[in-house]
């Protein structure tokens, strides 16, 4: 489950999910701290993970555009800073995910 939720946590940004809509999900790391146990999943928190598979479905990373410069995001997120390659596209008016 930390794996899993650690990964969905680094992602989330992107995907434009906030912490607050995750936090049935996040809860589940509330539990036994043993990593072996077993965790079961609530009802909010299925459709919260089901939210992050929605999200993923209709994102997509961007192959680099020759044209455009590369451009790197660092964000300060609550407990420390990550970064997003991209490129922006001014006349599409859209930000290219590149990594």
């Amino acid at each position: 489950a930390q794996k899993l939720l650690g990964t969905i946590n680094w992602v989330r940004p992107m995907l434009g999910i906030t912490t607050e809509e995750l936090s049935n999900l996040f809860n589940v790391l509330k539990g036994d701290p043993d990593l072996s146990s077993p965790w079961i999943l609530t009802p909010a928190a299925k459709e919260e993970l089901n939210l992050v598979s929605q999200k993923i479905s209709t994102l997509q990373a961007h192959r680099r555009d020759l044209t455009l410069p590369v451009d790197v995001y660092v964000i300060q997120g609550p407990k420390q800073p990550f970064a997003i390659i991209a490129q922006h596209d001014k006349v599409a008016q859209k930000i290219l995910y590149l990594e």
